[in-house]
C-alpha cells in the first residue's frame, strides 16, 4: 500500500465512530491533486472531494484536460490536510494546546491560508463557517490576535468582504480599545491598506459593545446553542462578552432584538443584525 493510502485509512479511521455514513458516500475513484508551488501529488476519494463544490466537479469532468487531475498551487500541503480533515472526518482541527508555540502559529496560518482557499474556489460555505470557527477558537485559546503581517497576507489573498477580514478587523479594534494591539502596528495597516481601514471603521460603528471579544462565540444564553446549551450566562463559563455565534459566518442574516446586561442592568437593542440560526451547525435543528 502507497504512503498516500495510508493516509486516506488513518483519516478514515479516526473519524466519529458513530458517523458512518461517510462510507455511504466514498466511492472507489480517486482524484490526484497537485497541491502547492513544487506540486505534491496527494491522491483523494473522487466522490467527496466532488461534494465540497463545483470546482472540483468541473475538474473531476473537464474535457479539455486530464480528467481526474487537478492542480492547486496556492496551497500548502499542510493546509491541504486540514481540508482533507474535513473531507473525511467532517471537522476542520484547530490549535493543539499540547503542541509547542511554533507549532500552534503555523496552525493558525495554515487555519487562514485554508479559509482563503475554500472562499477562492467557492467551496462549501459549511466547510468555510466551520474554518472561521477553528480560527476564532485557536486565538481565543492561545489568547492571541491577528498580528499585522498575519493581516496583510489576509488582505492580500481574500476578497473584499471575507469575513476573514471582518474578523482580523473586529479583533484589531478589540485589542486596540484594551491597549493590547501597538498604535504604530495600526497605523501603518491603515496606511498600506484601504480595504482595512474601510473593515476597521465598519467594525467601530458595527461592534455594540465596547467590550465584546470577537474570538469568543456569545449566544447570550440562547437554549438553541450546541456549544453551550443556554449556560453561557451561568456561573464563570461565561467570563467576557463575546460575538453573536455566528456573525463571522457567510448566511443569510436577520434584525432581531436582544436583551443583554449592560452596566449593572438590562438594554433592550431593538435592531441587531446577527447571523441567521437555520442551517447553521452552531444551533440545534
Amino acid at each position: 500500500m502507497t504512503s498516500q493510502g495510508s493516509e486516506l485509512l488513518i483519516l478514515l479511521s479516526a473519524n466519529d465512530e458513530d458517523d458512518i455514513s461517510i462510507f455511504n458516500d466514498i466511492g472507489s475513484e480517486l482524484m490526484v491533486i497537485h497541491v502547492g508551488p513544487n506540486q505534491k501529488d496527494i491522491m483523494v476519494h473522487k466522490n467527496l472531494i466532488c461534494a465540497t463544490g463545483k470546482f472540483f466537479q468541473d475538474m473531476a469532468n473537464n474535457p479539455n484536460g486530464n480528467i481526474g487531475i487537478c492542480s492547486l498551487p496556492n496551497i500548502t500541503p499542510e493546509a491541504f490536510k486540514l481540508f482533507l480533515c474535513y473531507i473525511y472526518q467532517r471537522r476542520v482541527p484547530s490549535v493543539n494546546l499540547a503542541a509547542d508555540p511554533v507549532a500552534q502559529g503555523t496552525r493558525l496560518r495554515e487555519l487562514c491560508q485554508l479559509y482563503s482557499f475554500i472562499e477562492e474556489y467557492g467551496l462549501n460555505v459549511s466547510l468555510l463557517n466551520k474554518t472561521i470557527d477553528s480560527i476564532q477558537d485557536g486565538f481565543r485559546l492561545l489568547d492571541k490576535i491577528p498580528e499585522a503581517p498575519l493581516i496583510q497576507a489576509i488582505y492580500k489573498n481574500t476578497k473584499a468582504g471575507s469575513k476573514l477580514r471582518k474578523f482580523c478587523a473586529a479583533t484589531t479594534l478589540s485589542a486596540h480599545r484594551s491597549h493590547v494591539f501597538k498604535q504604530e502596528s495600526l497605523s501603518k495597516l491603515v496606511k498600506i491598506n484601504e480595504d482595512f481601514m474601510e473593515d476597521f471603521l465598519e467594525a467601530v460603528q458595527g461592534i455594540f459593545w465596547p467590550d465584546a471579544d470577537p474570538r469568543i462565540r456569545d449566544c447570550a444564553g440562547d437554549p438553541d446553542c450546541v456549544e453551550c446549551h443556554g449556560t453561557c450566562l451561568e456561573g464563570t463559563i461565561r467570563q467576557r462578552r463575546g460575538f453573536w455565534p455566528c456573525y463571522f459566518h457567510v448566511q443569510p442574516l436577520e434584525v432581531v432584538k436582544v436583551k443583554r446586561e449592560h452596566d449593572g442592568g438590562e438594554k433592550d437593542l431593538d435592531v441587531i443584525t446577527l447571523g441567521n440560526k437555520s442551517n447553521c451547525h452552531l444551533w440545534k435543528n
